[in-house]
């Protein structure tokens, strides 16, 4: 990709094949397969992540760095108008990890310089029980530069994903279509307890309606 011209432009072109090439497929495993294979590409892309650092550290308006996301420190630098997929970066801080949670789509991911850390988990009950949940760890992957792994909806791709080290990573990852679910869960390892996060613009709303409700109700 030449990433010297513009780099709005060069991305929407190269998510445009994308979007041709996966609405091939049926599957979501076909999806996963298609897009480790395309991840690693962007990933050894070194000119492409630094113009889209510099534009974000000039303040340019591409990428907009306000637009909400489920994790403060993820940009959205592309969302297919279909949403077939979403394109992301972050940048972790030395030993930051996410919340345990889980999504509400498949993803691939991997990082552009450092190690990731991704910590896997299952769960055990039989989710009967409102905002309970008993994980158990599965296991733990460390992801060096351009390698990838994957994610999948809900209670099968619980996970944790960090800086082990001490210096930033930058990560990169794909999620495909969501399902019909406006937010994710996030799980408390301890308390054994189940929480829903709503985006910034979702969450704001429904908090708005719950107190005027409670207004309404107290006039």
């Amino acid at each position: 990709m030449n990433t010297q011209s513009n780099l709005q432009e060069n991305i929407e072109r190269l998510f445009e094949k994308w979007s041709l090439d996966i609405g091939k497929f049926s599957e979501d495993r076909q999806k996963i397969e298609y897009f480790r294979k395309e991840l690693p590409v962007i990933l050894k892309d070194t000119a492409f992540f630094i113009d889209i650092l510099e534009k974000i550290t000039k303040g340019n308006p591409f990428p907009d760095i306000r637009r909400s996301s489920l994790f403060e420190n993820e940009v959205i630098l592309f969302l297919n108008a279909s949403r077939l997929f979403s394109f992301r970066f972050a940048i972790y801080e030395p030993g930051e990890y996410t919340i345990v949670h889980d999504h509400s789509s498949w993803g691939v991911f991997g990082t552009v310089f450092g190690p990731l850390e991704v910590i896997k988990y299952q769960r055990l009950d039989d989710g009967s029980v409102d905002h309970y949940a008993k994980l158990s760890e599965t296991g733990r992957l460390l992801l060096d530069p351009t390698d990838t792994d994957f994610t999948l909806p809900l209670d099968k791709g619980i996970h944790s994903i960090g800086n082990p080290t001490d210096q930033l990573i930058l990560t990169s990852s794909i999620y495909g279509n969501p399902l019909r679910r406006l937010f994710i869960n996030s799980f408390d390892l301890k308390s054994e307890r189940m929480y829903p996060i709503y985006p910034p613009k979702i969450k704001k709303k429904r908090q708005a309606q719950q107190a005027l409700k409670i207004l309404r109700s107290n006039s």
